[in-house]
């Protein structure tokens, strides 16, 4: 026996050997793998379970940037299916091209290890719809046993609704930023508990003349001129909105003006804050006073229209009756002195009501077209007549103002009126200076003067560097009777009736002064198209004509006195005078009447049927008469704002004989047709 042989074992006999305890080993160790692969398995599962029920999406990437993996709300963004999504290149399938090369060169730095993950970025991926998305990811790589990165792991969240939220917040605090800044009105975030300004516009700064760094250094009671009421109102509104109607406020020069506040309170951020808006009064308080003073004046003006056409009936009669009178009187006769006295006295009182008329806008004017310049320089002789020597005159006038449509012996009034008053303020001698000048006027200085409408005017301006006025006299000033001079120098009509020419004409008046720094007067007239009219205004002149042989004339007139008056006037200078007390009897007497009648003459405003009306019934039995209208003022019968109706033939109350009678021989006479009729046997009647 060979015992080296036999004692030797061989393979055999080792396998023989291993069905022992190594044998036993080796099955618990595959037991151990094995089951090591299916706890590998689990975690493979479970993984694959937590990608799935993930509410982020989840994407892996080769290093050539195909999808390896993708979970169910990846493909649930992309609405794709993970079929299709496996193995696609994800830049060219998911990213929108003008991104290509964005998202490329991000790639490439994160697989050659140029960035350190985890890596942020936001990037638009496309979706199967073809819509786009933004998706905020988050990544990190996963390397090999030698280090190299082996894919790239990214989670990512859709970001889109996030970022339209975001960006429509942008915007909204945008649009606030703006508004708080453009706001006409001061406004102000205070808090509450401290009354610390947290924030205020460009407004409050301009309003009260501090900066923004200045206002939000202070407390909201720093501002007031009442700061115990302030702090009240602050604390007894608490809650809510408040609306507070007059406060004193103080700007940084110390200037006190009045302000409306309107609050708002709220909580922001767990901090009590109320929203201030402040209006600033000074300019409502003026318009409210201009208002208050234009109804004062228009109402006064109603009653000064009334109160002159009442006069203007009376002083017809007493200067038409003393006029008839002295004709029949010696002239060495005692009685002709005493009717020279009522004479004068009748024609004083007679220029006051025409200045109460220009005042309450119840004259009526004849308007041209005029220079306002050419004006000012015909006049520049007498007003340095009516000023004296001891004033100098001066002139500033353009030489290129816009024409005016006014009635040129109106506005001659006004200046002269304006130079004796000018002249009466610098006792001592001064400085009168005129001036004439184009003004667009735009919408924002309308809203700040009562009255005025934005447009083009032609402005005249009278100054004086006299004694001034305080603000009790410049409100008061315009006012018919008011007059700071003694009773034997001044009737208080002259500024009053510089007022209501300037408003008959469209236009309006502006007055600048101080005590002690002289007026400035302007006036503005709107401008009108074309050139000034030329040739010489109009004039009563000549002895007064008689009538033609057939001639009748109607009388309308409600007053008697007056009635009786014109009938007389006209009778001895030839007509056949008719006679009716008002409308109705106008109709009774023409209907009457046997033959023609030429001429109605009627007053305007008489009860019942008014002037416009008579005439009008009157035209369809009598085609070819025709009309003069008297009045001691003007309505809107015959007139637009002052101005006749074209083809409208007026005579103002009072008038005399004379003139009386060169109107209606101007009205008979205007394309007048041939009388056939003629009465030799009706002698001529002086």
């Amino acid at each position: 026996m060979e015992v080296g042989l036999r004692g030797s074992p061989t393979w055999l006999d080792a396998g023989r050997l291993m069905t022992g305890s190594d044998h036993r080993n080796t099955d618990e160790m595959r037991e151990r793998l094995e089951r090591a692969e299916m706890a590998r398995q689990r975690e493979r599962i479970r993984a694959r379970q937590y990608l799935e029920i993930a509410e982020v999406m989840m994407i892996a990437l080769d290093r050539e940037g195909r999808v390896t993996l993708a979970n169910r709300k990846a493909c649930e963004v992309l609405e794709q299916d993970l079929h299709d999504l496996l193995g696609a290149d994800w830049i060219g399938t998911c990213v929108p091209a003008r991104q290509h090369a964005k998202v490329r060169e991000f790639f490439d730095r994160l697989v050659t290890g140029r960035e350190s993950p985890p890596m942020r970025q936001e990037n638009l991926v496309v979706t199967g719809s073809g819509d786009e998305r933004l998706i905020a990811w988050r990544n990190t790589v996963i390397y090999d046993a030698d280090g190299r990165v082996l894919e790239t792991l990214s989670s990512g969240e859709d970001v889109t609704e996030y970022h339209k939220t975001e960006q429509q917040l942008r915007d909204s605090e945008e649009k606030y930023q703006e508004l708080f800044e453009l706001g006409m009105e001061a406004v102000f975030l205070i808090d509450n508990e401290s009354g610390l300004i947290l924030e205020a516009n460009s407004a409050a700064s301009d309003m009260y003349g501090y900066t923004r760094e200045e206002l939000l250094e202070r407390r909201n009671v720093d501002l007031s001129a009442e700061e115990e009421q302030t702090q009240k109102v602050t604390r007894s509104t608490a809650e809510g909105s408040v609306v507070v109607p007059q406060r004193q406020h103080r700007r940084k020069d110390g200037t006190v003006f009045p302000v409306e506040i309107t609050g708002r309170f709220f909580e922001l951020k767990g901090r009590s804050v109320h929203v201030a808006a402040i209006r600033d009064l000074t300019t409502r308080h003026s318009l409210e006073e201009q208002l208050r003073q234009a109804q004062k004046m228009e109402s006064v003006g109603q009653l000064a229209g009334g109160v002159a056409h009442d006069f203007n009936n009376l002083l017809t009669v007493i200067l038409g009756s003393a006029e008839l009178m002295a004709e029949h009187l010696r002239a060495a006769d005692p009685l002709q002195e005493d009717l020279r006295e009522i004479k004068e006295a009748g024609n004083r009182a007679k220029s006051l009501t025409s200045q109460l008329l220009a005042f309450s806008r119840r004259q009526v004017l004849q308007p041209r077209v005029i220079d306002l310049t050419e004006l000012v320089r015909d006049m520049d002789r007498l007003l340095r007549r009516l000023i004296g020597e001891d004033i100098e005159l001066r002139t500033a006038i353009a030489t290129d103002t816009w024409p005016v449509e006014a009635d040129r012996g109106q506005i001659e009034s006004i200046l002269v009126n304006l130079a004796v008053n000018a002249r009466d303020a610098m006792p001592k001698g001064g400085k009168l200076t005129i001036e004439t000048a184009n003004a667009d006027l735009d919408d924002s200085y309308a809203r700040e003067h009562v009255g005025v409408e934005p447009g083009d005017y032609a402005m005249v301006a009278v100054t004086d560097d006299g004694v001034g006025m305080d603000a009790q006299t410049r409100e008061r000033v315009f006012e018919p009777f008011f007059t700071t001079k003694t009773m034997e120098t001044g009737t208080g009509l002259g500024l009053s009736m510089v007022y209501g020419i300037v408003r008959q004409h469209g236009g309006f008046i502006w007055l600048e002064t101080e005590p002690g720094l002289g007026s400035c007067f302007k006036i503005y007239l709107p401008r009108v198209v074309g050139g000034p009219a030329t040739g010489p205004d109009a004039r009563e002149t000549g002895a007064a004509p008689r009538s033609q042989p057939g001639e009748t004339v109607l009388v309308v007139e409600d007053e008697r006195g007056v009635r009786r008056l014109v009938a007389r006037m006209l009778t001895r200078i030839g007509y056949q005078v008719l006679v009716a007390r008002d409308g109705l009897d106008a109709e009774t007497v023409a209907n009457d009447h046997d033959g023609p009648i030429h001429l109605l003459l009627t007053d305007v405003v008489m009860p019942g049927l008014g002037g416009k009306q008579v005439a009008d019934r009157l035209a369809a039995t009598h085609p070819d008469m025709r009309v003069l209208y008297m009045s001691g003022y003007t309505d809107d019968t015959i007139v637009d704002h002052g101005v006749l109706d074209p083809g409208t033939q007026f005579i103002q109350k009072p008038f005399s004989g004379a003139a009386v009678a060169r109107r209606v021989r101007e009205v008979l006479d205007s394309d007048r047709p041939d009388l056939t009729r003629h009465d030799p046997t009706r002698p001529d009647l002086d």
